[in-house]
């Protein structure tokens, strides 16, 4: 049984090739991530949105 070793050249090419796509889709992710974060701000915690949904003594007296 002959086991064929590729060359270096096609394993250089297979990592170069594996690097640069990882890179690249990281890339894109992050870009996507942030894009969203910045249209979309986290929401504030629930304490915080439950004292914004009271109401105001304004509204109260009216």
């Amino acid at each position: 049984m002959v086991v064929h070793v590729p060359s270096v050249e096609v394993i250089a090419f297979i990592a170069v090739a594996l690097l640069a796509g990882g890179l690249t889709m990281g890339g894109v992710t992050l870009v996507y991530f942030l894009d969203k974060w910045r249209v979309e701000p986290p929401a504030p915690p629930a304490h915080q949105a439950a004292a914004a949904r009271r109401a105001s003594p304004f509204d109260e007296a009216a």
